[in-house]
């Protein structure tokens, strides 16, 4: 998602394709379009993971929470 945004800020045209599901990938699919980003995002059962960073202000120290994926289906992987 990162290098798309640059992409984008330099005059590509990226394509997203991954999985979205649950609250959070339906959140994820609104802020991408609200960037202008095309996506092809495949919809799942399980939910998108969500991932954490917690900056110290004071020392710029970080702390990043990674929390486990969904369980992705042998239907879903051929849907994307």
């Amino acid at each position: 998602i990162n290098a798309a945004r640059i992409a984008k800020r330099l005059g590509a045209s990226p394509l997203l394709l991954g999985f979205a599901g649950g609250g959070p990938g339906m959140q994820l699919l609104e802020l991408l379009k609200r960037e202008g980003l095309r996506c092809r995002f495949t919809k799942i059962r399980e939910a998108t993971r969500i991932n954490v960073t917690v900056t110290n202000e004071r020392d710029r120290q970080q702390t990043r929470l990674t929390f486990p994926g969904p369980q992705v289906s042998s239907r879903e992987i051929r849907a994307l």
